[in-house]
């Protein structure tokens, strides 16, 4: 084909025993990775200079959010009271809602995101056009459509059976890639939860939701349920291996087992826990009991590039571990954690540099980190993991250019 690359260049990537590898490689690609053959490697063009990797896969953000992205302050409660849900209101317009979901995945996109989870709102045609936004930028979206039938504002409160018929109109028209959304406990009655974990189930579809994120909304669900947070959901058919549950930080062991048991997932969300006051994640102890994934949430998480969010979350792991090295998490378990598991569990093609895969990757210039890429050859530190913590603590010096379906960004 024409538009078939074939480049002799740096790869940083993880192999099929999920081992992060750092090599010069011939890689050939035009929509997808192909495979090369030897007797064509000499044609490749030299790109030693540069370096490719994966995309990211943010497992947990609100589009409506990107509105007052950065703003606010206070904890949880007070924050999505006073910004959050008149924020989300404003989507009752179409206008508003697409306008808003494209440019916040063109600027997912501009930072190496090509696939998202998120929640939108409470309006149908909301999440329709938030589907039609990342249709007309080539963005992998998974969206739902929020659920709330208690302890919300009245104009954010629907009636139970119209706001599960709607969720079941955006299944059939969307399928896999619309998310059943249930806000959290406090906004959603038990028979909402009981209905949207059968429409999951109907569906086969990722159920999203919150849990444990701040010590204020931890007390008041146990108060209005009379039961342990996690217990709700487990009741209710929310826990499933197709399940996503943001933030975590309070979850005590109990609720780690359970999860286990159903093989629910975490999503860690750094930026947010910290800007909101909500607390600091324990990412080693809640992985020994499953899955964590990597979620920017805007706007709790004010800055949406999932470099930033990886820089977060190792700050968050130094804090800590520095009493006890062995909670302590390497950068490349952390990148796993928002590429090829988080595209895994998305059941996409993407996240690896790898034949059949789409070829989605960022590009990195290596020319700016000269020095420093010479001095850990000297040393004999040269390593993958080495590498790619230079990448990631020095963000934005790196620098990345977004490739979609194996084209530059403002190409593709």
């Amino acid at each position: 084909m024409a538009d078939t690359k074939l480049w002799k260049i740096w790869v940083l990537d993880f192999n099929d025993e999920g081992e992060l590898i750092f090599e010069k490689k011939v890689v050939k690609f035009d929509e997808k990775f192909l495979p090369v053959d030897i007797d064509e490697e000499h044609l490749a063009q030299d790109m030693s200079e540069y370096l490719i990797l994966p995309t990211f896969a943010d497992l947990h953000l609100h589009i409506p959010q990107w509105q007052f992205t950065g703003i606010g302050s206070g904890t949880l409660l007070n924050w999505l009271n006073t910004y959050t849900f008149p924020a989300e209101k404003l989507f009752e317009d179409k206008t508003i809602a697409y306008t808003t979901a494209r440019s916040l995945l063109s600027k997912l996109l501009q930072t190496g995101t090509t696939a998202a989870v998120t929640f939108v709102s409470i309006h149908k045609s909301a999440v329709e056009e938030a589907f039609y936004a990342a249709k007309d930028l080539n963005f992998s979206l998974f969206a739902g459509k929020v659920l709330m039938d208690q302890n919300a504002p009245d104009f954010l409160l629907e009636d139970t059976y119209k706001a599960i018929e709607e969720a079941a109109e955006l299944s059939e028209k969307f399928g896999r890639q619309h998310v059943i959304t249930p806000r959290f406990a406090i906004t959603c009655s038990e028979k909402l939860m009981e209905k949207a974990a059968f429409l999951a189930r109907k569906y086969n579809l990722i159920i999203q939701t919150h849990m444990d994120e701040n010590v204020d909304e931890i007390k008041t669900t146990e108060s209005m349920y009379g039961k342990p947070y996690y217990k709700v959901y487990e009741e209710t058919g929310l826990l499933t291996p197709n399940t996503l549950l943001a933030h975590c930080i309070h979850t005590p062991k109990q609720a780690l087992e359970t999860l286990a048991k159903y093989s629910s997932k975490i999503v860690h969300c750094p930026s947010s826990n910290m800007f909101l006051k909500s607390g600091l994640f324990n990412f080693k102890t809640s992985s020994n009991f499953t899955t964590v994934f990597i979620g920017s949430d805007i706007a709790g998480g004010p800055n949406p590039t999932m470099w930033h969010t990886l820089q977060q979350a190792v700050y968050v792991n130094k804090l800590i571990s520095q009493s006890n090295e062995e909670l302590e998490v390497s950068i490349t378990e952390l990148f796993k954690s928002a590429t090829y598991k988080a595209f895994e569990f998305l059941g996409l093609n993407e996240g690896r540099i790898k034949e059949n895969f789409k070829a989605n990757f960022q590009l990195v210039d290596l020319r700016p980190f000269e020095i420093q890429l010479s001095t850990l050859e000297k040393l004999g530190k040269l390593t993958s993991q080495n590498v790619l913590q230079l990448l990631i603590m020095n963000y934005p010096l790196s620098n990345p250019k977004t490739f979609i379906k194996g084209h530059p960004l403002e190409k593709a």
